[in-house]
């Protein structure tokens, strides 16, 4: 799924780094764009790795688009809390990519 998080286009993909749009975007890391509506626009792909910025964006993704989260990642707003949620399976199998403007 694509969904803005604080602004900044990102993606949750479940095929993680089997994914062919993965792939090409290793394969030619300086020409990647994305199109939102009628625009397109040059982006530097971020590959999260780091659990505690991958928990950020989570967190943040999650009060932002609650329903979204619930669609993507199974979140259930009346039983799941974040402060004692454990999304180890999620770093461990969804590729989590943010695109910052090019510069």
């Amino acid at each position: 799924g694509f969904f803005p998080v604080g602004g900044i286009p990102t993606v949750f993909s479940a095929w993680g780094r089997s994914a062919n749009w993965y792939k090409n975007i290793l394969a030619n890391p300086q020409e990647v764009w994305i199109q939102t509506s009628r625009r397109s626009n040059k982006v530097h792909a971020k590959v999260l790795s780091d659990p505690a910025e991958m928990r950020a964006v989570l967190e943040q993704f999650i009060l932002e688009s609650p329903q979204a989260a619930k669609n993507i990642l199974g979140w259930n707003t009346q039983s799941d809390k974040l402060e004692t949620s454990d999304f180890t399976p999620i770093y461990q199998n969804v590729l989590i990519i943010r695109f910052m403007a090019a510069a």
